[in-house]
């Protein structure tokens, strides 16, 4: 850990306290919300099928399809959130780096004065 002049602290949390402050970094995505919109877009599609084809689908083979499709679209929510992780870990890098970069300008400053 570093010392950085100017600074009246420097962090002393532990590497637990570190990734558990990562990891409650508010999530954004209410998943109550995200399974009635699936159920609303799985209806929908069989809908918008129905209407295309000029079709009325059994109820066996609707509540079928209705399955299938909940499942692939839970499967892209469960890719999402992979992305999301990796993506708020990108932005704490970036974070990092950019405040690091600013101490090392700040110090090489410093060194040419």
């Amino acid at each position: 850990m570093s010392y950085h002049p100017g600074l009246e602290t420097t962090s002393t949390m532990s590497e637990d306290a570190k990734r558990s402050k990562v990891l409650s970094i508010r999530n954004v995505v209410n998943f109550s919300v995200v399974a009635d919109s699936i159920l609303d877009i799985a209806d929908l599609t069989i809908e918008k099928y129905e209407f295309q084809n000029e079709i009325e689908l059994p109820v066996e083979l609707r509540e079928r399809a209705l399955g299938i499709i909940r499942e692939a679209l839970w499967e892209e929510i469960d890719r999402l959130k992979i992305r999301r992780i990796k993506f708020h870990k990108e932005l704490i890098a970036l974070g990092y780096r950019t405040v690091n970069d600013m101490f090392e300008s700040r110090e090489s400053n410093r060194g040419n004065s």
